[in-house]
């Protein structure tokens, strides 16, 4: 895993030249940290699983998972972000919705979702662990 953060682009957006054109409003980052998420199904039954992060923007983040929530569903997500240098450990927790799945596309066999945050608190340190449990 690593904690290297690289902007990314979108080249599925496109001019009628073939020039590449971003669309998003804020810049996307290529950042590999753990991720968590929970959901009910359709019968309402709570269901959690873990992923990677591919990227991530103040908007959303791209997961990596064996087992991906369905379009539409409202989750909750937990992002791990690396401690750097002395500063303590940061903790996403967020609630949004999954705009799209992906199928797997690597030899592992995971498959990918876009999660579209609607809000967010970040906590560091001893706030991240209280807020755990």
């Amino acid at each position: 895993m690593s904690g290297e953060v690289r902007p990314q682009f979108d080249a599925s957006s496109r001019l009628s030249e073939g020039c590449p054109v971003e669309r998003r409003r804020t810049t996307r980052y290529g950042l590999r940290v753990p991720v968590s998420f929970s959901w009910k199904n359709l019968r309402g039954n709570h269901q959690w699983a873990e992923g990677i992060s591919r990227d991530i923007c103040t908007n959303g983040v791209f997961v990596c998972t064996e087992q991906a929530p369905p379009v539409g569903a409202a989750i909750r997500l937990h992002v791990q972000f690396p401690k750097l240098d002395k500063k303590p450990a940061l903790e996403m927790h967020a609630e949004g919705h999954v705009l799209r799945v992906e199928p797997a596309a690597d030899p592992a066999g995971q498959v990918g979702f876009a999660f579209a945050c609607k809000s967010f608190v970040l906590l560091s340190g001893e706030s991240a662990k209280e807020s755990a449990t």
